[in-house]
């Protein structure tokens, strides 16, 4: 009677750790059925041999106690029961594994997605099954059955794993075993083994799992793998650097000599390395913790949220945030929109700051946020009056009066010689001083005004206000706070929510 049609008649199995109910069967090969059980709801694995080979027993045994020494990997299966019954006068022995829903070989292919999605996807496998083979080659473990059917899918931690060691190769230096392999085994599936595997007369070593590694990343990326020399590529010129970087290494591991293919897994992944320089990430956090550091000195009592009118207070925060910041790292978004960078925030008279190199303000009132417990969000804002607009002179000194319609909300001048003059007067590159004509360089300042009341958040480069490419969020709490001469707690939640999977990956990384 088959192994199937018995347990179908009798689903239960006894064993050392509690009964087992058969559920299905999930696939055989050689001597080998793989069938699916439950215990106390969970569903497992149990992989049964039957056999009077004294040497497919042993190398049973290894595959489950070599295993079992390891410590454990994310990338490989884990055995975590053996036992035996017997059926029909015959003896099974067993051991239980975790059950995945899944093989690549059941995932099938991806040969026809976009460049974008390959990359995504290739990568993800190709960076699972390399941590995978270097845990065993670091443990002097030869898998030498690297194939789809023996690559599974956990669900729980969105990875892949390498499993089904059942003619792996366990170093005697290192692992109590039994089985001992001879040079003249036949070894793997054909398609996805090394050349020297195929022919029994070559040493099987790292290089022929890397082979094995390169044949599955082949068929998952192009739909077949190769054997010979007449390699379908998967990257062109315009894919992904990620996808191209791959498609070279993969064309090293699939050569048919051993030599000339990675020797090592490290070796390979440094030559990817090579390839393709993952960027790191950029210091933003530096600049977050300075900038919380100012707030918290300047406000000693700052809960979340601080209103201030206060001059001194408002010139001694600004001064300490220009002196300690990095302005270059800071950047500001107004009531109308855009994502600039701050560069500097200086005072240039007793009631006028000069902003970003070009925006002449008058301080109203300074709004500031604090948040303790993610301190990337801090910001604050600046909130300014409506300004006069520019009194400029000809080049003889003579005031030239202006008529600027009320509908007009900026005004905007050159600043030279510290007076103001027009800016049709030097428009085309030259300004005519009435004695000479010079060429308009860095003596001349361009300068703006807001002639209405308006306002500003800054912020730290990497949050919202950098990268955001929706301003309506920040734009509206602007919006409000000139409308009502503060920041509502709602309007802040509201701006919070609005921005919260705004922040760069290079804040997020760390967080």
């Amino acid at each position: 009677m088959s192994l199937i049609k018995y347990f179908k008649n009798n689903p239960k199995l006894p064993s050392l750790v509690g009964d087992f109910i058969y559920k299905k069967n999930i696939g055989e090969g050689g001597n080998a059925n793989v069938l699916l059980f439950q215990k106390n709801g969970v569903e497992f694995a149990l992989k049964f041999l039957k056999t009077s080979s004294a040497s497919q027993l042993s190398r049973f045994q290894d595959e489950f106690f070599c295993v079992s020494q390891l410590g454990g990997h994310a990338n490989i299966t884990k055995p975590y029961h053996f036992d035996s019954i017997v059926i029909d006068d015959e003896r099974y022995y067993f051991m239980v594994m975790k059950h995945y829903t899944n093989t690549l070989a059941g995932l099938k292919s991806i040969c026809n997605v976009s460049d974008f999605e390959k990359s995504e996807k290739g990568i993800k496998l190709f960076i699972a099954l390399v941590k995978g083979i270097k845990y065993l080659h670091d443990n002097k473990i030869l898998h030498r059955d690297i194939k789809p059917q023996n690559i599974f899918y956990c669900d729980e931690n969105s990875t892949y794993v390498l499993g089904d060691l059942g003619i792996a190769k366990f170093s005697s230096d290192k692992f109590s075993r039994e089985a001992a392999t001879k040079k003249s085994d036949r070894m793997a599936n054909y398609l996805y083994s090394a050349p020297e595997q195929v022919d029994s007369k070559g040493t099987v070593s790292e290089p022929a799992d890397i082979f094995s590694l390169g044949q599955v990343m082949q068929w998952y990326l192009t739909g077949s793998a190769i054997r010979g020399t007449d390699r379908q590529t998967f990257s062109t010129s315009d894919s992904p650097d990620e996808l191209r970087a791959l498609d070279k290494v993969i064309d090293k591991c699939l050569k048919n000599d051993p030599n000339e293919r990675y020797q090592s897994i490290s070796d390979l992944i440094l030559n990817y390395n090579e390839f393709f320089e993952q960027p790191k990430p950029k210091d933003h956090w530096t600049q977050i913790r300075v900038f919380d550091d100012v707030i918290r000195r300047s406000f000693t009592k700052i809960k979340r949220l601080l209103h201030t009118k206060d001059c001194i207070e408002i010139e001694r925060f600004l001064r300490r945030f220009s002196e300690i910041c990095d302005l270059n790292k800071f950047w500001f978004m107004s009531v109308d929109g855009g994502n600039n960078q701050l560069e500097q925030l200086v005072k240039i008279d007793d009631g006028s700051w000069l902003m970003s190199r070009d925006k002449e303000i008058r301080i109203e009132q300074l709004i500031v946020y604090r948040n303790n417990a993610a301190i990337q969000k801090d910001f604050f804002v600046i909130v300014t009056s409506a300004q006069t607009p520019f009194s400029t002179v000809d080049n003889k000194g003579n005031k030239i009066v202006r008529n600027i319609p009320d509908e007009v909300s900026e005004d905007w001048a050159y600043c030279y010689n510290d007076q103001y003059i027009e800016v049709d007067e030097v428009e085309n590159g030259y300004y005519d001083t009435g004695s000479k004509e010079i060429e308009v360089d860095c003596r001349f300042q361009y300068r703006t005004r807001e002639l209405q009341k308006f306002a500003y958040l800054i912020a730290p480069e990497g949050t919202p206000v950098a990268i955001i490419n929706d301003w309506k969020p920040i734009t509206n709490l602007l919006q409000e706070i000139v409308n009502k001469d503060e920041l509502e707690q709602e309007s802040l939640k509201l701006y919070l929510e609005s921005t919260i999977s705004h922040y760069s990956k290079d804040i997020t990384y760390y967080m």
